[in-house]
């Protein structure tokens, strides 16, 4: 049994060996055959025409195909480029309208400060306009104050009487009116005289009584001009003049217009005795 299956193994690697050596001598046969046949058709004219004009037509396609390639390519190139360009000038277009868009917002903001400043400035000129017109409306029709004597609040028209008639304007008023007497007997204010004022108390010049060292006297002249004295002395005295404390004759310096510009104020105390009020 054993030797039979040698046997058999030893013939089927024979018949493998056999067909081995077959296939080789047709491999070999064929490609020695396709060779021949090649030899033979490169030896012939018209193959080798055809063959170049195949080879020929190859190269034609590959350059069309490699030139349409590079078309393509720069088609692409110049499409990207394009892009690119349209996004550069769409990025500039918006950044030029934004930039339009700011300075008309500046502008408009601008113009309205400019308004607001304009009115403002109307608004003010018309304010001041009108307290000009109404100050002047004021003055206009406020009384002008002449021929008085504003002591403490209170005005006191007066008359250039003069010694001569100086008591009975007083007499025919006690109230109501003052007079000069002494002094200058017109009342100036620029003539570096002194004016001496009479006024019945009660009456007319009941506050000289009030009047103290360091207060203000007030004289307007015949056209409204005001005059402003500052009291430095103050003295009662008999109806002679004369200072009841000291018995000294102050009559000049009461009556005469000598001692620069200045006024005296005279009233009754009582019967025998006057209150004299001096001021420059």
């Amino acid at each position: 049994m054993s030797t039979n299956k040698s046997n058999t193994t030893t013939k089927t690697k024979k018949v493998i060996k056999m067909i081995s050596l077959l296939s080789a001598f047709v491999f070999v046969s064929g490609f020695g055959y396709i060779e021949t046949v090649r030899t033979q058709q490169s030896q012939n004219p018209e193959v080798r025409l055809a063959d170049k004009k195949a080879t020929t037509a190859k190269v034609t396609s590959l350059n069309a195909a490699k030139v349409s390639n590079d078309k393509a390519e720069e088609a692409q190139a110049a499409q990207a480029a394009q892009a690119v360009q349209a996004a550069q000038e769409a990025q500039a277009a918006q950044a030029a309208q934004a930039a339009q868009e700011a300075q008309a917002a500046q502008a408009a903001q601008a113009a309205q400060e400019a308004q607001a400043a304009q009115e403002a400035q109307a608004a003010q000129a018309a304010q001041e306009a009108q307290a000009a017109q109404e100050a002047q409306a004021a003055v206009q029709a406020a009384p002008v104050t002449v021929n008085a004597i504003s002591i403490l609040g209170v005005t006191i028209p007066f008359m250039n009487g003069g010694q001569g008639s100086g008591q009975a304007v007083i007499d025919s008023n006690p109230s109501g009116l003052a007079s000069t007497w002494g002094g200058a007997e017109t009342f100036s204010g620029t003539d570096g005289l002194n004016t001496h004022f009479i006024g019945h108390n009660p009456g007319a010049f009941a506050p000289v009584m009030s009047l103290g060292v360091g207060g203000s006297v007030t004289i307007f002249d015949s056209n409204g001009q005001a005059f402003h004295y500052t009291i430095y002395k103050i003295v009662v005295v008999d109806i002679y003049g004369r200072d009841i404390n000291t018995g000294a004759s102050l009559f000049g310096e009461i009556a005469t217009a000598g001692g620069g510009e200045r006024i005296v104020l005279q009233t009754c105390i009582d019967d025998t005795t006057r209150r004299i009020v001096f001021a420059a």
